[in-house]
């Protein structure tokens, strides 16, 4: 066996590989496993991103309905104690029609 020769055996069974065939080997492996990390990568990107965005969604939903109920209580704060019965449904229907 000469320095450039790699020699690996498994029972009865025996493998060489010269200095010249290992390397491009070891290339094209070392580029698949490349390849399969940027495809998991990609992968891991888009669902971290969906719930991002799921999450800004139920953000904007909450802040919305926070509005919505500040503008009804502004809105009742301006009658008098005995007035704000009675316009309570104006008050919610004006707070959800902005």
């Amino acid at each position: 066996m000469s320095d450039n020769e790699l020699e690996a055996s498994a029972g009865d069974k025996k493998l060489k590989i010269k200095g010249e065939q290992w390397l491009p080997m070891f290339g094209a492996a070392v580029g698949v496993l490349l390849v399969y990390i940027v495809l998991e990568h990609k992968g891991e990107a888009k669902a971290s991103g969906e719930q991002f965005q799921a999450v800004i969604k139920e953000m904007v939903v909450a802040q919305r309905d926070m509005v919505s109920a500040q503008r009804e209580q502004n809105c009742l704060i301006a009658f008098t104690q005995e007035m704000r019965e009675k316009n309570a449904e104006f008050c919610k229907r004006i707070a959800r029609d902005r």
